[in-house]
């Protein structure tokens, strides 16, 4: 006999072997997965060691909509997309920061609230701009049969 005997039967030994290399297969693939993404309970992503959380992406999520109300529709993300983008935004937020205290790179509270300033202040003129009143185009001239 060439087989195994599994459970009081004797299975083929190359069904087994078929069997044990699958086995063997999938262990390796939910090993490889998991070390390659470190799976952390309430975790949006990790960034290096840096943690964004399910709830910190909710906020942001929930901030963008505050926000971008009164732009109306200036705003092109639909609030299916809102997530995604903000979770972009954090992801590079993260690593921004992370390279600046790298190479030694710091601003204060005065200069970010100097730059928030420059961009609202750049927003309301572009939408001032946008908004005067344009000519109203003027209806044709009759055609004049003859």
């Amino acid at each position: 006999m060439f087989g195994r005997a599994v459970f009081g039967r004797v299975a083929p030994a190359k069904k087994t072997s078929r069997v044990l290399a699958v086995g063997a297969a999938g262990l390796g693939v939910c090993a490889l997965i998991s070390a390659c993404s470190p799976v952390q309970a309430g975790s949006a992503a990790i960034v290096g060691s840096q943690r964004i959380t399910s709830s910190s992406l909710d906020q942001q999520v929930s901030n963008l909509q505050v926000a971008s109300k009164p732009l109306g529709s200036q705003v092109t993300l639909t609030t299916a997309e809102q997530p995604r983008a903000v979770l972009t935004w954090l992801i590079r937020f993260s690593i921004m920061d992370q390279l600046a205290a790298d190479n030694g790179i710091s601003v204060t509270s005065a200069q970010s609230q100097t730059g928030l300033s420059e961009i609202q202040s750049e927003a309301a003129s572009r939408s001032a701009r946008s908004s005067q009143a344009r000519p109203t185009p003027r209806s044709p001239a009759p055609i004049r049969s003859t």
